[in-house]
């Protein structure tokens, strides 16, 4: 079975190569050892989710189309200095091309979507169910293209791995990382916070098996 895989194209000669470099070779040493080929399935296409349709070329387009069965959109911005125009491109506008190219895709079964659980933050309490949006994201993207950019702050509460593949694991100093890398480096001593308001965090590792599971329920149980 191939697995395709979309790696924004930064750094190195190849996208397996940027994919490798993103995610430290380190990472996947358990997984060589008991797999020593497990890359060989693997097709790595370059894109750009800033960019319109996902900066994908005609022929890479053609074989997501021809081959694709199950569609995993885990890309997403959550540096907190985006400006909300580069963060509407690659939260909202990608979300609305890959679903569109989705459409076309004949093998397709599953559509898995990976957001943020305070996308509905306004919604006391937050139900399991779709919530109208507050502007329809064609406004949204046509509103962000005619603007200058304009800065805004995000949040993430998604941490380490729990044990798998590496227990521990982090590669960015996003949020609640950040603020105990300054702490255990002696460069914060304090933190203004309210007391009342409850932290809520997830172990990446959970969110992984969650959707995997989650696309496999999906398949074998279609409503």
């Amino acid at each position: 079975m191939m697995e395709l895989l979309i790696i924004h194209r930064i750094r190195g000669p190849t996208p397996i190569q940027n994919f490798y470099d993103g995610q430290g070779v380190f990472l996947f040493e358990t997984l060589k050892e008991k797999q020593p080929t497990f890359q060989n399935p693997i097709v790595t296409i370059g894109g750009d989710s800033n960019l319109p349709n996902l900066g994908i070329s005609v022929i890479d387009k053609a074989t997501l189309i021809r081959e694709v069965s199950i569609v995993f959109n885990v890309a997403a911005t959550v540096k907190f200095n985006k400006t909300i125009k580069l963060a509407t491109a690659i939260n909202v506008q990608s979300v609305r091309d890959l679903i569109n190219l989705s459409k076309e895709m004949s093998k397709l079964k599953n559509f898995i979507h990976v957001s943020t659980a305070y996308i509905n933050f306004l919604q006391n309490p937050i139900e399991e169910k779709f919530y109208d949006p507050p502007i329809d994201d064609d406004k949204l993207i046509n509103l962000m293209n005619s603007m200058n950019e304009i800065a805004r702050r995000y949040y993430t509460t998604v941490r380490n791995t729990f044990r798998k593949p590496i227990r521990r694991w982090v590669n960015n100093t996003h949020g609640l990382t950040r603020i105990t890398a300054n702490v255990l480096m002696g460069l914060m001593r304090t933190h203004h916070d309210d007391s009342s308001v409850k932290l809520d965090f997830v172990l990446r590792d959970m969110i992984a098996n969650g959707i995997i599971a989650s696309a496999w329920n999906t398949a074998n149980n279609p409503r």
